[in-house]
């Protein structure tokens, strides 16, 4: 890693019995100026045993030739505020966004409007895939789909949209994203955990309006 600065693509595995052993260069600033795709995989050998949390690795490197970003798997995963998000850094290169954390509680997921925030600032992104809490956490005094103050997520770009997690979140992004009549790949993994939510049916229609508008 004293190398960093020839590197195009980084790929790193860090283990639960790794946490505070890491390299400093992992969190320090630095410059990667050649670096086009950075992943970190957390592995842990017993998670409730011995938790793995997410690393703010690259967090702070300079690093303006990024083009894919992905954070799979680790615990803990609070969604990174706007001021510290790394994705923010790279917001006029990145094109792949995976974040893909453990989804056993609200906390380690972005809301809908977190990521909104973030994504609408990401005009080149053409994947993005992102897995949000199973249990729906939003504390709004209305839903964000009844909300005429959130502003759209335009991703002019956009190839590849996978979401995976509770119905009502994922509802609540699809219906605030523009994206192009020339989207490749659409998977959305999903459960309602509100009995008597309409969330099911507004996204049938919302996907019936996006194929037509394909056709």
């Amino acid at each position: 890693l004293k190398e960093i600065h020839r590197l195009r693509s980084l790929v790193l595995c860090v283990r639960s019995t790794d946490f505070n052993k890491e390299p400093s260069v992992f969190y320090a600033t630095t410059r990667a100026p050649l670096l086009e795709s950075l992943s970190v995989h957390h592995f842990s050998v017993d998670s409730e045993r011995d938790p793995n949390p997410v690393r703010k690795i690259g967090y702070n490197w300079d690093a303006p030739r990024l083009r894919s970003y992905a954070m799979l798997d680790g615990d803990n995963a609070n969604w990174p505020t706007i001021s510290e998000n790394p994705v923010l850094r790279w917001k006029g290169t990145l094109t792949h966004l995976v974040w893909l954390p453990k989804t056993s509680s609200g906390t380690h997921c972005p809301s809908a409007e977190a990521l909104l925030t973030v994504v609408r600032n990401q005009p080149c992104l053409e994947t993005l895939r992102v897995s949000f809490s199973r249990d729906y956490t939003n504390k709004r005094a209305f839903p964000l789909k009844q909300d005429p103050h959130i502003s759209r997520a335009r991703l002019p770009n956009l190839r590849r949209l996978f979401l995976e997690g509770n119905l009502q979140t994922c509802t609540d992004l699809l219906v605030h994203i523009d994206h192009p009549q020339s989207l490749q790949q659409f998977v959305i993994l999903a459960r309602s955990c509100i009995a008597e939510s309409d969330d099911t049916l507004l996204l049938t229609e919302h996907l019936s309006e996006m194929l037509s508008e394909s056709s």
